[in-house]
């Protein structure tokens, strides 16, 4: 009785090559591809869907289907929607890169760890440089970069806010640095508009302080929606509106219609645990125009132009007190100053107190230092004035002791 062999049941290989490489086993039936942890094959990638794909192993037959992720699913290059696999076959589901194994057969060939160097000169480059890019919409994310997917992709997004880093690094005037954010903005994302809005502490609101739109915007007196801001600042979080105008998260009524949004995200401005502000942009003519990688992107960007703003604020302030010190000392001593820069509201009303003045003098001191050398007039005085200041607080001292037995 000769016995049939078993099936062959493949293996998954993610990242095959990189550092990051993991080996998944499939098993007979089904077996789903997904960033969530119910999903046989569980990889936490935002580029992946919850549920991505689905591989089915029916003996000998194997069969990849798309589950109608966002990103969608390839293999060997080519978008499916179904498809048969064979070994060797590499799987890309959104970014994420799978190669089709058999365990029964030769081990697939698999290329080395891929090493990039980061331009030395990447500090001397203009962002448009660092981009490669022209300034023609790209399609399907808004984000301006040499490649549309895999590893190649990632190392520019890194080489982007690397450079954003360092442009944004120089301290410099709010206003001018809220000027460059937006001008970095527009030229590494498809945009319509964009604006910042700067918490106040005043009223507690976010009030916007810089915006901008691009020729090909719609006109209107608002560059940006409330609805969307007000909803980023409750949740805290960066936000995704593929199309406002249909969106569950908003009220898609006449302020959304008549701004003419279709697309937009919104980000925090967190330099720490506290937010102190939003950055906006949408596009009012294509929904869907940006995707799940985009809003990673802007919380990024967001991210350091966050610190970039709290340094400059920092700094701004630290020249204030500076020159509010330098001010105070022409007519106040160190220790009044100490209370007042220290104080939140110091008061200045009138006071109404009893003060003690001691008058003193350096009986001939005139002819006396004129007989002496400046070296001596200076050790004289040196002695002296210490001398007084002690003699000056025993009767400020005395004079309290005699008041109070009063």
């Amino acid at each position: 009785m000769i016995k049939s062999a078993p099936p062959r049941i493949p293996t998954l290989i993610f990242h095959p090559g990189l550092p990051d490489q993991r080996t998944f086993d499939l098993a007979s039936g089904t077996t789903t591809i997904g960033r969530t942890r119910e999903n046989g094959v569980h990889v936490a990638h935002q580029s992946l869907s919850r549920s991505h794909a689905r591989i089915d192993v029916d003996g000998e037959r194997w069969r990849i289907t798309d589950l109608k992720s966002k990103n969608g699913t390839s293999v060997n290059g080519a978008r499916i929607a179904e498809a048969e696999l064979r070994p060797g076959d590499s799987i890309r589901c959104g970014d994420v890169l799978f190669t089709v194994a058999d365990p029964s057969g030769p081990a697939p060939r698999i290329s080395p760890t891929t090493v990039h160097e980061m331009s030395g000169d990447l500090s001397r480059m203009t962002m448009e440089q660092v981009l490669g890019v022209a300034a023609a919409a790209r399609t399907p994310s808004g984000l301006r970069v040499k490649t549309d997917e895999g590893p190649e992709r990632a190392r520019d997004k890194l080489r982007i806010l690397l450079r954003v880093s360092q442009l944004l690094s120089s301290p410099e005037k709010i206003d001018a640095l809220l000027e460059k954010i937006l001008d970095l903005v527009f030229q590494i994302l498809d945009v319509d508009r964009a604006a910042i809005l700067m918490l106040d502490e005043r009223t507690g609101s976010f009030e916007p302080r810089v915006s901008r739109a691009s020729p090909r915007a719609r006109p209107g007196s608002q560059l940006f929606s409330r609805q969307i801001v007000d909803y980023v600042r409750k949740n805290s979080v960066a936000a995704l509106f593929s199309d406002a105008r249909v969106d569950p998260r908003l009220d898609t009524g006449r302020s959304i219609m008549r701004q003419s949004i279709c697309a937009s995200m919104c980000a925090p401005l967190r330099p720490r645990d506290h937010v102190i502000g939003a950055l906006y942009v949408d596009n009012q003519s294509v929904p869907d125009r940006f995707s799940d990688d985009d809003l990673d992107f802007l919380g990024a960007f967001a991210n350091q132009a966050a610190i970039a703003i709290d340094n400059a604020t920092l700094y701004q302030r630290i020249e204030e007190d500076a020159v509010l010190r330098s001010s105070f000392l022409r007519f106040f001593p160190p220790s009044t100053i100490q209370r007042m820069m220290t104080s939140p509201a110091p008061s200045l009303e009138v006071i109404d107190t009893e003060v003690t003045e001691l008058f003193a003098d350096i009986s001939g001191f005139t002819e006396m230092s004129s007989r002496m050398a400046p070296r001596e007039v200076v050790e004289l005085l040196n002695d002296y004035f210490p001398t007084m200041a002690r003699s000056s607080s025993s009767t400020r001292a005395r004079s309290k002791s005699t008041s109070a037995m009063r």
